[in-house]
Formats: structure tokens, sequence, C-alpha cells
């Protein structure tokens, strides 16, 4: 049995038109742990290129999250906590809506409540079930065309160790600071991991932090950026379990710089992993 909420609670056809677009969206980023999108995401995810309405909206999703919950006495999460300032990387103002005291709080206690909030949305186990009551169908990131492209990605792509590769890589390991990394010790390019895989680029800094960078040209084809894309999903996982066995406390990151711009479905892609991505266009 499905509930006519939010035809019934929403006043415009315009917010009914962004809630079922957004909802599905935020369910999407619960379940799959996507904890770092902001606002312009949001929007960009339900095909909009500008929102002004966005907070209203936000709002809106919350009154029909309440009301199901009133209505089948089931507790359920908000997922406004998951749509960020992209300069704070917090909630707007706007939040106290979800929390009166919301912004009686400095910014670290806003961070770490938000960050709890966000930790029981991602935990949550009946997001399919709200939206199963609320009669929306699920977010599908990628379309059968792009995903079929994504998978079979590593089998088109023919780009290997060019010229313009190896002078990317020789430029950024010289000039770490063009990236904005600073206090570096040691730099190294083709860093050797545990799994055999070799980094194009690996920094140490002062304060233990270790950062790779994944270099594609602006010659690489569009499976060959795919393909680095997961490269870094595969880097991340090794670096982070290199410092587990290490018992020490630093940060790992990894850094997917492309020297050619990337398409729309390669973004959608990227913000989907949350693969740290820089277009360098610098000359070198």
């Amino acid at each position: 049995m499905s509930y006519n909420i939010i035809d019934e609670i929403i006043s415009t056809e315009a917010t009914r038109k962004n809630v079922r677009a957004m909802l599905p969206v935020l369910v999407y980023w619960a379940k799959t742990g996507q904890t770092n999108h902001t606002y312009g995401d949001l929007t960009k995810a339900i095909g909009k290129t500008k929102f002004s309405g966005i907070g209203y909206s936000l709002y809106a999703i919350q009154i029909v999250l309440n009301e199901l919950s009133d209505i089948t006495g089931r507790y359920i999460p908000t997922l406004n906590s998951l749509a960020k300032n992209s300069k704070t990387h917090i909630p707007s103002e706007g939040f106290e809506f979800v929390s009166k005291t919301y912004n009686q709080q400095d910014y670290n206690g806003k961070l770490i409540f938000v960050e709890g909030l966000d930790s029981k949305a991602t935990k949550y186990k009946y997001w399919d079930w709200v939206l199963k009551k609320l009669d929306l169908l699920p977010y599908d990131p990628f379309s059968r065309e792009e995903l079929k492209n994504i998978k079979s990605a590593n089998n088109e792509s023919n780009c290997g160790e060019g010229e313009e590769h190896k002078r990317l890589k020789e430029y950024i390991l010289s000039n770490p600071d063009v990236i904005g990394i600073n206090n570096v010790i040691a730099a190294k390019n083709e860093h050797l991991l545990p799994s055999g895989d070799k980094l194009d680029v690996y920094f140490e800094l002062k304060n233990g932090d270790g950062i790779a960078v994944e270099v594609k040209p602006s010659i690489a084809d569009d499976g060959d950026i795919i393909r680095g894309v997961f490269q870094c999903v595969k880097y991340k996982s090794i670096m982070e379990a290199l410092r587990k066995i290490e018992n020490l406390n630093y940060n790992t990151t990894v850094i997917y710089l492309t020297a050619r711009p990337i398409s729309d479905m390669h973004q959608r892609l990227i913000d989907t992993l949350e693969i740290n991505h820089i277009f360098f266009d610098g000359k070198i």
C-alpha cells in the first residue's frame, strides 16, 4: 500500500515535481554511503542548471518523511543532511527546520551533529520501503547504455604510456603546488604498492599524510578515463589497507588528474564514487 502524501501536503505542482525528483536521489546517496555532496550536485542530479528553490523543496521532503513516519509508526531519519553547502561542507542555516537548535551550535558542533545524521541515513535499511510507500521509483544515475560503456571500458581503451603522460607526471612530481599539494618531504613517480600496482605520482607530507595522483593525458580516450576512475578506487583501498596494518594515524588521499575535459557521464561516475578530480589545463 502506498500513500499519496506528496500530493496531499505539498500545495504546488512545481514543488511536488521537485520532491519526486530529489527524494530518490537522496535515497540513492544514503544507500550508497555518499555523504559529501553539495546542493549543486543535487541540482545537477535532477537535471537543472540553477535551482533557487532547493531549500524549500528540501523542507518539503522533510515534511513528507515526517508525515510518512507518523502514519506508519516507523522511524525515518532525515535525508537532508546529505546535501551540503559547497564552501562550509555542512548544511546551510535553513537546516534549522530539521533541528531547531542547529544554528545555536558553533561550526564544530554542527559538523559533529551532521556527521551523526549522515551515519543514521546511510545505515538505515528501509529506504526502498520509503520509496515504495511514496510511490516513487529508485534513482538510476546511469542509463543501460552508459553502464554497458562503463563495464566494457577496459576492453575499449587502448592508451598506453606516451610522451605527454610522462611529461605530465614529471611536471606534477616537481610542481605539486599547482594542484594544491604543499609541505612535501618525499615524492616519487611509479611508486610501487604491495598489490603490484604503480602510482603515477606519490607524495608524502610532513604530517605523514600520503597523496597519490593518477594522471591521464589530454589524448586519453573515454575508456581510459573510466579505467582511471576505478584505478583511483583501487589505490584508495590499498593505501587504506596499508595504513591499517602500519597502525599509524595519517590520512590517505587519491587525486585523479585529467588533462582533458570529462563528459557529463564521467562526472556522474566520479561523483558517485566520490573521486577527488582535478582538470589540469595548464601548459607544461
